[in-house]
């Protein structure tokens, strides 16, 4: 996600299977619109298809969509519970148990006792 707009083309080339004049008009659709990102969202998606299948790059896109969106709450909405659990064990998170706090920050290891939790908080 991270590419220049500069290497897009070249990028799309080498890493992945798209045809050339494919790429051609990806990259035109690119330079009309650079802030959409259209370009590295296509590399990004096609390296992973190539390395780990499309069910993997599929899943990906969808975690990328997650963490870059400003609306997750539609996103998580939408979730089936199975997609949810992939979604805590890809981005990380703390499944809520019904604790106080000070017990949640032991339990998530943020803090090793719950005096330790309370001294963090009162600091």
């Amino acid at each position: 996600m991270n590419t220049t707009d500069d290497d897009i083309e070249r990028y799309l080339k080498m890493l992945t299977l798209i045809e050339v004049e494919d790429i051609q008009q990806h990259v035109k659709d690119h330079v009309q619109a650079p802030e959409q990102r259209k370009g590295q969202k296509l590399l990004a998606y096609s390296v992973v298809e190539i390395i780990h299948g499309s069910d993997e790059a599929d899943f990906a896109q969808s975690v990328t969509q997650f963490m870059f969106t400003k609306n997750k709450t539609d996103i998580l909405n939408e979730s089936s519970a199975d997609t949810l659990v992939k979604f805590q064990q890809a981005i990380g998170g703390y499944m809520y148990k019904g604790e106080n706090l000070f017990e949640t920050m032991v339990s998530s290891g943020l803090a090793t006792s719950n005096s330790d939790a309370r001294k963090a908080l009162t600091s």
